[in-house]
């Protein structure tokens, strides 16, 4: 295997049908065995306090940090460069 990508941000390319579409994923572990990630921009039916209930008292009643924010625009204007460009694509292009 090459290197891990554990730790770092994966950024979904603008072409990623369906559920990774426009996504961006925390690497958690990524090795020989596997790889596990959580996307960080979709919201899940299951709330934090359901998942890991020795975290509800520590997150309140509100678990959706990037509510307000498209992240993975953001993520990739942040690298500037042409992925400002793509951070600017609108969601279906072929409507553009």
């Amino acid at each position: 295997m090459s290197e891990s990508l554990a730790g770092k941000l994966l950024i979904a390319s603008p072409s990623m049908p369906d559920y990774f579409h426009r996504s961006v994923i925390a690497m958690i572990e990524h090795s020989d065995e596997g790889a596990f990630g959580l996307i960080l921009n979709r919201r899940s039916e299951t709330m934090v306090g359901e998942a890991s209930p020795e975290l509800a008292e520590l997150i309140g009643d509100e678990h959706d940090p990037f509510a307000e924010d498209d992240l993975w625009s953001a993520v990739l204007d942040r690298k500037g460069g042409e992925y400002s460009l793509l951070a600017r694509m609108p969601p279906d292009p072929s409507v553009n």
